[in-house]
């Protein structure tokens, strides 16, 4: 399992390789502990019954390569903007401890949208007894568009993109990395959402990735398993 998770860095940024190795000894070990994260994480979600799902860039890499992404060096996850209150209620630190994690911090709101009913822009929950800044699973909250539609609304720095709430209310039990985790039923309208239409491609900071034939061959070969072209979920 981990020969397959730990392949291709030659993609993540020198710096942060570099803090990485210098907190946890080398890359291999920071990744086993984001996979123990990863399961305690989905295990107290499991627990607490939270519609808590993988999202961004750990979401693109379960469906597309099935791994965390060579060069990310987060997890993150999701919650509706008006599943909150379920989030700030069940935050009890015995319940935390239980899946040794610290505690649950409120961070700032980069993406606000005026209007909306709550100001934060994500939680942090934070790994118990945390070695570096990098011991944590975020929390992003997936903002309503504000607009009196039924819309969640996503902005990156290329997009701004409007969803029908349903397909992140739609949610499902997958395994992934020995880990039971929850996401989104419709990979394709979900992924559309926040990557474009260009989920499938490797980029990096809007560049495509050069990719060798390995890798080539992994994201073929993880679509061909999930029968993208085939099911009518990843219809265009």
């Amino acid at each position: 399992m981990l020969e397959v998770i730990l392949q291709s860095y030659y993609v993540m940024d020198e710096k942060l390789k570099r803090d990485i190795i210098k907190s946890y000894g080398s890359i291999e070990k920071f990744r086993v502990l984001q996979i123990d994260m990863l399961q305690r994480f989905f295990a107290w979600v499991k627990e607490t019954k939270l519609p808590i799902f993988l999202n961004y860039g750990v979401f693109l890499g379960y469906v597309r390569e099935n791994r965390i992404l060579p060069w990310d060096n987060d997890i993150d996850t999701g919650i509706l903007e008006d599943d909150i209150d379920k989030l700030l209620n069940i935050n009890n630190q015995e319940l935390l401890l239980k899946y040794k994690f610290d505690k649950i911090d409120i961070l700032d709101k980069k993406y606000h949208i005026p209007d909306t009913k709550h100001n934060s822009e994500h939680f942090r929950v934070w790994n118990i007894n945390s070695i570096s800044k990098l011991d944590f699973i975020d929390v992003f909250v997936m903002k309503n568009s504000g607009d009196n539609t039924n819309n969640i609304y996503v902005k990156w720095w290329f997009q701004d993109s409007h969803l029908d709430r349903k397909y992140y209310e739609d949610l499902k039990w997958v395994s992934f990395l020995d880990c039971d985790i929850q996401i989104p039923v419709n990979y394709n309208k979900t992924l559309i959402h926040q990557y474009s239409k260009e989920w499938m491609i490797p980029k990096i900071g809007g560049k495509v990735l050069k990719l060798d034939k390995e890798y080539r061959d992994r994201i073929d070969n993880r679509l061909a398993e999930l029968k993208v072209f085939d099911n009518e979920f990843f219809k265009f």
